[in-house]
């Protein structure tokens, strides 16, 4: 009996297990409003800064202006590069080098011919014309072709510095002379002569034939040339119903070629963009009416 009161007084005496402290939640007060005021003053600088920077640079802008000198790509100048190709909306150069399609300005063309195709339509009266039609330009070449032409140029330079040696070994490996023959001789050496060489020795023939010249690179075409190289088809079919919807004597008459002229020259600046080039004229070479 004994054991069991002194069992029950341990027990009585363990102490008991406190109960866990809760975690306390963060108050809602002061901290998280100044949090807020911070991120918003932050935000408010961000934009003050943009505003200043945006105004800096137009200002820089306008002083540029008025100095007359070309801004920097950056700035939105003559030099910035289109970024977007040529499509039904696009302002880019459509090469896909993303090029300024101004530039070809620094360096401008007047007077370009450009030549259409013959055009053989049917008038407005009923009869049959056949026209020959030229386009007349002021654009330029960009950039981009006129860097390509010079490397070109460059390379075209050192083909016939090699040519010209060539040539010289082989006139002597032949005992050949540019030393003027005779006029008897020039004709049975006619194959010879049209090169500019003259036999010296017997009149023996060379084993080979004389060096190839290289031919120069062609002139890059300007940028408008180029655009309307791309519309053609649309060219065509605006000046042939131009022509459809005219009679012989429209055509042929003076007031009514100067109308036709202007119609034309309107229509297809109004097809292509100004930055391209403009089409200054239009010349009528030919023109043949049957009824």
């Amino acid at each position: 009996m004994a054991d069991v009161d002194v069992e029950a007084t341990e027990q009585e005496e363990k102490p008991k297990p406190r109960p866990k402290p809760r975690p306390k939640k963060a108050k809602s007060g002061s901290g998280g409003n100044i949090g807020t005021i911070v991120a918003a003053v932050v935000a408010l600088a961000a934009i003050i800064m943009c505003v200043l920077l945006f105004m800096q640079m137009q200002n820089m802008k306008k002083q540029l202006g008025e100095a007359g000198v070309t801004m920097p790509a950056g700035l939105g100048g003559d030099q910035a590069m289109a970024a977007e190709d040529d499509g039904e909306g696009g302002e880019g150069h459509g090469d896909g080098h993303g090029e300024d399609p101004y530039d070809w300005q620094s360096d401008p063309k007047e007077g370009i011919i450009y030549e259409l195709e013959p055009f053989t339509t049917n008038t407005a009266d009923g009869g049959f014309a056949l026209m020959q039609l030229a386009l007349v330009l002021t654009s330029g070449v960009t950039g981009h072709d006129r860097q390509v032409y010079e490397v070109q140029m460059l390379n075209y330079e050192m083909l016939m510095d090699e040519y010209s040696e060539k040539l010289e070994k082989w006139k002597k490996d032949n005992k050949l002379s540019l030393r003027p023959a005779s006029p008897a001789r020039q004709l049975d050496d006619a194959p010879l002569v049209a090169a500019g060489i003259m036999l010296m020795h017997g009149g023996a023939p060379a084993e080979t034939g004389p060096p190839e010249m290289p031919h120069p690179p062609e002139e890059p075409r300007t940028i408008l040339e180029q655009k309307l190289d791309e519309k053609t088809l649309l060219v065509r079919e605006m000046i042939g119903e131009a022509i459809n919807t005219r009679s012989g004597t429209e055509l042929l008459s003076k007031e009514g070629r100067v109308a036709f002229k202007t119609e034309i020259v309107d229509e297809i600046n109004g097809m292509i963009d100004r930055h391209y080039g403009t089409v200054t004229d239009l010349i009528i070479s030919d023109i043949k009416y049957s009824k």
